[in-house]
């Protein structure tokens, strides 16, 4: 038959733990630059504050993306920052969590005449725009005023 394997008190563990933090530490390595070269590859440039009309601000937010079922069971819980200027919608997220938002497709620089539809559901905010490469977008917001942030998107919107 087979050799029966005999196991030495703790050594197995001693073993185990003497691999376990250098294959930890080259997997958070591995991570790491993977999350940078993919935050620089989708990387979306917003101006200066200073140099645009703000009219809707946020910060504290919660929102996800409905571009696929990854990113609609993923949620950013009051960490987005929800930006309305006269002539677009930004949505992002703080540095450590920025990293996440892009992968979870969390990020947007929408222009006003991409938003397609703005409608609300309690305090839930839905919007409908069209992507940069032409297909169409959902991202759902939830807002503590989402009656004054449809108001102003719905009145940019229709001039």
């Amino acid at each position: 038959m087979g050799e029966v394997f005999q196991l030495e008190p703790g050594k197995l563990i001693f073993e185990l733990y003497d691999y376990f933090i250098p294959v930890f530490l080259v997997m958070l390595l591995l991570n790491i630059v993977w999350l940078w070269y993919f935050v620089k590859k989708k990387r979306i440039h917003f101006p200066a504050r200073s140099s645009v009309n703000i009219l809707f601000e946020e910060i504290g937010a919660s929102g996800r993306s409905h571009k696929s079922l990854l990113t609609r069971l993923g949620v950013a819980k009051n960490v987005l920052q929800v930006t309305l200027t006269d002539k677009e919608l930004w949505i992002t997220a703080p540095f450590p969590f920025l990293w996440i938002a892009y992968y979870y497709d969390g990020v947007h620089r929408i222009p006003i005449h991409a938003v397609k539809e703005a409608t609300k559901n309690h305090k839930r905010v839905f919007v409908k725009f069209q992507r940069k490469d032409g297909g169409p977008g959902q991202f759902e917001l939830r807002l503590k005023r989402p009656d004054e942030f449809l108001g102003l998107l719905n009145k940019l919107n229709a001039s």
